[in-house]
């Protein structure tokens, strides 16, 4: 499944799944997050690193970013095996996907960069690794409560 296709399959879950109390939401769920703000990932870094533990994608993904500055933290959805996942992984200057945890690259990549800084602070605030489904804080990037559009200009002036 090709990154263009990991998306449309984004869109597509986007409109059949509907989270309930929802209404006036900035996104309706978190697919609909992802295929909105999301970028399409494509290519390999040769970036070494040693892969972290598997299922600690954001935890591996976190891990890498804040030793190296010039590495980004994504998360979004990837294809592997069957369907698209919920992920976590890093690029480097160039956009490149980093797989911090999975043995070999998947072959598609949708998802949404963020700074280091509030990835950070949505860490020790929730004491969960993860960004956008953080149901126990009740979805802040979904509500618009925390609202993405600054947090990429924030970026882009700091790049």
């Amino acid at each position: 499944m090709t990154s263009q296709e990991v998306r449309q399959f984004l869109r597509d879950s986007s409109k059949l799944i509907k989270q309930n109390g929802t209404k006036g939401w900035a996104y309706r769920n978190m697919y609909d997050f992802v295929a909105k703000e999301g970028i399409e990932f494509n290519f390999e870094s040769n970036f070494p690193w040693i892969k972290g533990p598997p299922s600690q994608c954001f935890a591996n993904a976190m891990t890498l970013c804040s030793f190296h500055k010039n590495i980004r933290y994504v998360e979004g959805y990837a294809f592997s095996i069957a369907f698209p996942m919920y992920h976590a992984w890093c690029i480097d200057e160039g956009g490149k996907v980093i797989e911090t945890t999975w043995d070999s690259m998947g072959s598609g990549y949708v998802g949404v960069i963020f700074p280091k800084q509030y990835v950070k602070k949505i860490v020790a605030k929730s004491g969960e690794y993860s960004v956008i489904d953080k149901w126990k804080m009740h979805w802040p990037l979904l509500t618009g409560e925390h609202n993405y559009q600054g947090l990429k200009k924030e970026m882009e002036m700091t790049a």
